[in-house]
């Protein structure tokens, strides 16, 4: 099916603190750079789309302040459709994040406007939903808009991909329009904190709708679970500089190569690929993939697509 993207999600503006280790409780320590970038994680996978080729349109929203005009533009010139992106009084979201040297980071968010991404929003949209071929969300905005775009998306015919983060109890009915839940591990564990392991997560999810969870395992690689079983894919070795945008370069690669043709075990590597070029840069946006640099990764590690 040809048609756009839709993607239901924040945007932010991430203001990024390196240290060289996670400060303790009530220590002051000293940090060795500071940065910002455009963020928020529907901004960051709709660039990623935007990056590999997709047609994407983009339900969210910014304030009215400088911040609000800079992430707006730096939007547009991404390529991403903004017409859907709604104005407020409040100010735009931030993302406070806290980078150590081994990669690794810690995040705070003031949602701001992005709680102004309501369901009314998503449903004056509906004629982007008639004529998409699949929707991306996260729930950096209210759940019930979350809830309301799955839902609109599955009765369109949509592919529905939910990335759980920042993870949050969610409503049981909500995994019947879920055709991808891309969850890590901590998330999947939230989830479902009261299941064994996740072999008994992945049949419970599965048992109420979802089509296929996708767990994401950092240097592990990634998972599938359908009605067809389980399968590995080992991640791609590189150099971590910072895993904050890792994830939506994931999420955006799978929903664009399953969008164009390619079946789910080479989205998946194709997928990985994208998440290992992300974590060897730093920033959000500012590291997702182009489909060049996918590749390059792929042709580098000498990994034949189609071969797990």
């Amino acid at each position: 099916m040809v048609g756009p993207i839709v993607v239901v999600g924040s945007i932010n503006m991430d203001l990024v603190f390196r240290v060289p280790r996670f400060p303790r409780a009530g220590e002051t320590l000293p940090g060795t750079d500071f940065r910002r970038f455009p963020g928020g994680k529907g901004a960051n996978q709709a660039v990623g789309l935007a990056r590999l080729g997709g047609d994407v349109r983009l339900i969210g929203a910014l304030g009215r302040d400088p911040y609000g005009k800079e992430l707006k533009a730096s939007l547009q010139e991404e390529g991403v459709d903004v017409s859907r992106i709604i104005e407020t009084g409040e100010t735009t979201g931030l993302a406070a994040i806290t980078l150590s040297e081994d990669g690794e980071n810690s995040i705070i968010t003031i949602a701001g406007a992005n709680h102004q991404v309501t369901p009314e929003a998503v449903l004056e949209a509906r004629e982007l939903f008639r004529e998409a071929w699949g929707v991306l969300l996260q729930l950096e905005i209210p759940l019930k808009t979350v809830q309301t775009a799955a839902r609109l998306g599955k009765e369109n015919g949509c592919k529905v991909f939910l990335d759980p983060a920042p993870v949050t109890e969610l409503p049981d009915s909500i995994y019947k329009n879920i055709d991808y839940l891309l969850p890590n591990s901590g998330e999947l564990e939230a989830l479902l904190p009261a299941e064994k392991d996740n072999k008994a997560r992945a049949e419970k999810l599965l048992g109420w709708g979802v089509k296929n969870l996708i767990l994401k395992k950092g240097e592990e690689g990634s998972s599938i679970f359908s009605s067809e079983g389980r399968v590995d894919y080992p991640a791609f070795a590189v150099k971590v500089v910072d895993t904050t945008a890792a994830g939506d370069a994931f999420a955006a690669a799978l929903c664009y190569s399953l969008q164009t043709g390619y079946p789910i075990e080479k989205a998946i590597v194709f997928a990985n690929a994208a998440g290992g070029v992300a974590a060897t840069r730093l920033g959000a946006r500012s590291s997702l993939p182009f489909r060049e640099d996918i590749l390059k990764l792929q042709k580098e590690a000498k990994v034949d697509e189609v071969d797990y």
